[in-house]
């Protein structure tokens, strides 16, 4: 068991900040509702998250009282092609669009940001079975979509203008997913993506011993450890995330970044970044912010922390190499299950 310390290891991992902006949130008092339909708006903003620092841009799903807004997804991939180095992660809410079409989206926007995108899947609408329903409907969601993301093999296209062969038919795959409430057949109509299977994001909140003990609870938490590339927990209610923090670790959870309300005084940024540092010690791997109004614009999208948070040693991300989300993350490079069964086929038969 190695032992714990109060300093920083001397190579450690990358410490992720990113900013969750609701295309459907307030806006500042006296600002022209029609702001949040308009590209530009939203292009200055994620601008001025890469030259701030940011690592990441998530682009929430509507909620209950939130105004009409832009689909997350649609408006991830406008902003995608002009972004240079942030990520996009658009929350997707499983049961409103057939996954078919939504592995489809979400592998279009890993293309044009270049191997910069994410999804965060949370389950829902809540229908007449509830919210457990609604776990069963994005756990079936998930897996066909990542047969989906599969059914390209890396070089399955060919495109030989000499010979007329477009791709290879042994490197594309029907994916024939039959669940209890959708099956698919595939394969996708989007190539393989640079990522192969972009990260995925899955929000828990943050809970009290009492309310982690609930069934529904569990079932959430499950949920998130068995699927989840990176787990959110959601301490925007004010609440304390430490005791939901340790539960995760100890059932194995080793990606967690915490999301919370920004800070407005310098006092409690320097606050927020000392229990960030602490965090990071206990395996957190990064934070997020989340403005209860939307930035005005570009100028009042607000980049302390993350000064605050390299003064103290927490170790940036910019400056590096960083080719891909999932490079970011410090995942491993996707596997492709169709690629592996086929080549595990050749080499039987060559024996």
């Amino acid at each position: 068991m190695t032992a714990r310390t109060d300093s920083i290891p001397a190579t450690p991992t990358p410490f992720t900040v990113g900013i969750v902006l609701d295309p459907g949130g307030p806006l500042p008092p006296d600002t022209a509702p029609a702001l949040r339909f308009d590209r530009a708006y939203w292009a200055g903003l994620v601008h001025a998250a890469e030259g701030g620092g940011y690592d990441q841009v998530l682009f929430a799903g509507s909620s209950a009282g939130a105004a009409p807004g832009l689909d997350p997804v649609l408006l991830a991939s406008a902003l995608a092609p002009a972004a240079e180095r942030i990520a996009l992660v658009p929350e997707v809410i499983t049961g409103v669009l057939e996954p078919f079409h939504l592995a489809a989206a979400v592998q279009t926007l890993d293309h044009l940001s270049r191997g910069r995108a994410g999804w965060l899947v949370r389950p829902g609408p809540a229908g007449a079975g509830g919210v457990r329903e609604d776990i069963e409907d994005a756990s079936e969601t998930i897996a066909a979509s990542r047969l989906l993301f599969d059914s390209w093999e890396e070089d399955a296209e060919i495109r030989d203008v000499a010979t007329g062969r477009y791709i290879d038919r042994d490197r594309v795959h029907r994916v024939d997913y039959r669940g209890s409430r959708f099956t698919i057949l595939g394969p996708s109509y989007v190539p393989r993506s640079p990522q192969g299977s972009p990260p995925l994001f899955i929000r828990v909140p943050a809970l009290s011993d009492a309310e982690a003990a609930g069934r529904l609870a569990r079932a959430e938490r499950d949920f998130a450890l068995e699927y989840a590339d990176t787990i959110i927990l959601d301490a925007t209610s004010g609440a304390h995330p430490e005791h939901t923090l340790r539960a995760l670790r100890e059932a194995g959870a080793t990606r967690i970044v915490i999301e919370v309300v920004p800070p407005s005084g310098p006092e409690a940024v320097s606050a927020l970044a000392e229990r960030a540092l602490r965090w990071h010690r206990d395996g957190v791997t990064g934070i997020l912010l989340r403005p209860t109004i939307l930035p005005g614009g570009p100028a009042d999208l607000d980049t302390r922390l993350l000064a605050e948070l390299w003064g103290l040693g927490l170790p940036p991300t910019h400056g590096r190499s960083t080719p891909s989300l999932r490079a970011l993350l410090g995942l491993q490079p996707a596997r492709n299950a169709f690629a592996e069964a086929r080549l595990a086929k050749v080499g039987t038969h060559g024996e």
